[in-house]
């Protein structure tokens, strides 16, 4: 199980693996060496890692690099079933995640798929054009807005967080909200997101993409960019899925600045050429990539149910509430 480095004591990552033959190992990983045939190596994995990951993630020590010790790990409590009912559960843990390996598996190759797609429209055909998003959009960003403007009813502001669920469809918690006041004060000055504008991700995640529905909300300057005003040669929902592509998040991340943390800037985005087709071409791609698209959320959505249904067994079998015969 390996000894861990993150920036938070409560992100610490427990993760357990049983060890091939001639395997070199890094200084960050405690081995724990089987002594005796009590228990099954397998089982002992699925129950630190999921039964015992909040006492293995309190042994946690440090500030802005978290550690975790051999010597903490010896001090935890095993309460384990009989051998053979180890195995039972182990057959039926090993079950699900093998599932969820096989939709991660297709859920990759449809990713790959819609890659492949977009840079052979990048980099083989030559007949279709080539601009930069600033010479088919305006590239901006947000006004500045005060943590004094907060409120605790009106018009919803987003981070970069929100921006980031709302491109993969995750449901918003915990919003933050600024005055209907100030939300007019802004859109009548400087203008507010509208149907079809597309907002990128720009600090830390560089690269999740949203475009605007009929919906009202402000966002946070410096770590979103703001592409509005798409003109008419370019069909706002093309210029999405181009955008939120994997090829063009690669591209998007490699110019990138920064050392500790990653920041994409306006100037930057803004000189990202794109390949124009005709809207008709256009159409097309939407066609042919929504397909892929909506493919790739059934297969994300088949993986989440596996993992909700994983953690529920993981839950009742290794706490020993249901019991295998």
């Amino acid at each position: 199980m390996p000894g861990s480095t993150t920036t938070k004591a409560e992100d610490l990552a427990i993760a357990s693996a049983i060890l091939e033959d001639n395997v070199l190992l890094g200084g960050d990983i405690n081995i724990l060496r089987k002594k005796d045939d009590a228990y099954d190596p397998i089982f002992l994995a699925y129950y630190l890692t999921h039964y015992k990951r909040q006492e293995v993630g309190n042994f946690g020590q440090g500030i802005t690099i978290i550690h975790l010790y051999g010597r903490d790990i010896r001090k935890i409590q095993l309460a384990l079933p009989p051998l053979f009912e180890q195995k039972r559960i182990v057959e039926i843990l090993s079950t699900v995640d093998d599932e969820i390996q096989k939709t991660n598996k297709v859920i990759s190759q449809t990713e790959k798929l819609k890659k492949g797609l977009i840079q052979d429209l990048f980099t083989k055909n030559n007949k279709i054009k080539k601009l930069k998003i600033k010479d088919v959009s305006e590239v901006t960003s947000s006004k500045r807005v005060m943590v004094s403007d907060y409120v605790d009813e009106g018009i919803p502001f987003y981070r970069s967080t929100e921006i980031i669920k709302k491109s993969k469809n995750i449901p918003l918690t915990d919003l933050l909200y600024i005055s209907a006041e100030k939300f007019n004060f802004f859109k009548n000055r400087f203008g507010a997101p509208e149907k079809g504008d597309i907002l990128i991700t720009a600090v830390g995640t560089i690269g999740d993409v949203y475009m605007v529905q009929n919906e009202v909300f402000y966002f946070k300057d410096g770590n979103t960019i703001w592409v509005r005003k798409i003109k008419d040669s370019v069909l706002p929902e093309y210029l999405r899925m181009i955008l939120g592509s994997n090829f063009y998040r690669e591209k998007l991340n490699n110019i990138a600045g920064g050392s500790s943390q990653k920041a994409l800037t306006i100037q930057k985005l803004e000189n990202v050429e794109v390949p124009v087709p005709s809207i008709s071409e256009q159409k097309k791609l939407i066609e042919v990539i929504s397909s892929v698209e909506n493919k790739t959320k059934v297969y994300i959505q088949t993986k989440n149910n596996l993992d909700q249904l994983k953690k529920g067994l993981a839950q009742d079998l290794l706490s020993g509430k249901v019991r295998t015969k």
